[in-house]
Order: C-alpha cells, then structure tokens, then sequence
C-alpha cells in the first residue's frame, strides 16, 4: 500500500475551514460546501483541516478528500484517488495518487457517482490505517506547564563569543572564537573583561 498523507492539527468542526468557506467569491464556495458536508458525513471520525488553502478531510491525521473553489469549477479531489473504483470515469488527473472530479455551474454533476466515490475513499483510508496500526497517531503530549511560553529552545551546537581584548591591547578590535560545550562558555563569561 501507498505511504498515507499525515496532516497534524484536523479537528471536527474546524474555524479555518468555517472561515474559508465564508470568505472569496460566493459563486462557488457554496457548492463547494455542499459537497465538503457529504464528505463530513462519513462519520464521526471524520475530522479536518485547511491544508494548501483548501478545506481536507481526515481520518485521524490521515487525509483522503478535499475540495477547492476555482473561477470555473469546483474540485472534489481524493488523495489515494487512483486506488478507487471508478466504473463511471468521472474521475480525472494522471499523477501517481490523486485524482478529482470537477464540478462546474450549468452541467449536470454526477452526485451518484460522487457519492460512491467519496464512500470508497472514506472506506479506503480506513483500511489504510487499519494496515499501518504502528503508524498511527501518537497519543497527545501532555499539557505544558502554567508558565510555559510555547516557545522551543533551539539547538545550537556552536556558540561564538565576541568580546574585546582591550585591557591586553588597546588596539586589538573584536575577535570571535567558537566553543562546543556549555562548560567552556562558562569560563570564557567569566573571564570577560567588564564593559565599559
């Protein structure tokens, strides 16, 4: 089987979803929420996400529907799109996994095509993740402590120490040198000469 697509963050009901829908061009947002409901209808397991500006349906973290609004047409894409059963071929693209179904104003749209395609999809990430049972989710972190900024330290394997060696040499200028170890930054911060 295919590796599956992971999106961290899907949530139910997500706010960024909600938003990109309410916002843009009215034309087509509209059908495109229409169909984003038929895709939360799976289940409720079904959770989502905004991934490349474009509402994503998931299954855990795993994604495998999404729509997208365009001048002309609406998009109903699947991420194992080329996996599906497709007795109808509505679906189009040529690359190695996805594939999608266009919608546009005025021509008729083949809802009960659709609908059997978002249903296979759903049925199929679910199969995906049953297969992979190690590659599931992590069990969530724990919540931070009261006073914790959200900030992560960053790693830094080098640190250079500027400093002047004036009491020495009154000319000398700045001069850096790089130290591995904490435990040597210690010593060259004691050893600086006070600022003046």
């Amino acid at each position: 089987m295919e590796p599956l697509f992971r999106l961290s963050g899907a949530r139910r009901d997500d706010p960024a979803v909600a938003a990109w829908f309410e916002a843009g061009d009215p034309g087509l947002r509209p059908l495109a929420r229409f169909w984003f409901g038929q895709i939360r209808a799976c289940g409720p397991e079904v959770v989502e996400c905004l991934h490349d500006h474009q509402p994503t349906a998931c299954v855990d973290d795993a994604a495998f529907a999404y729509v997208a609004a365009y001048r002309a047409h609406v998009a109903v894409g699947f991420f194992h799109g080329a996996d599906l059963p497709d007795p109808s071929g509505v679906l189009e693209g040529s690359g190695k996994r996805m594939r999608h179904v266009k919608l546009r104003w005025g021509q008729p749209a083949p809802e009960a095509a659709l609908v059997t395609l978002i249903l296979a999809a759903h049925a199929d990430i679910r199969a995906r993740l049953a297969a992979a049972p190690s590659a599931r989710r992590r069990p969530a972190a724990p919540a931070p402590s009261p006073g914790w900024s959200g900030r992560r330290p960053v790693p830094m394997p080098w640190v250079t120490i500027y400093f002047k060696e004036c009491h020495r040499n009154p000319g000398c200028g700045p001069w850096s040198r790089s130290y591995s170890s904490s435990s040597q930054r210690r010593i060259v911060d004691s050893e600086r000469p006070p600022l003046i």
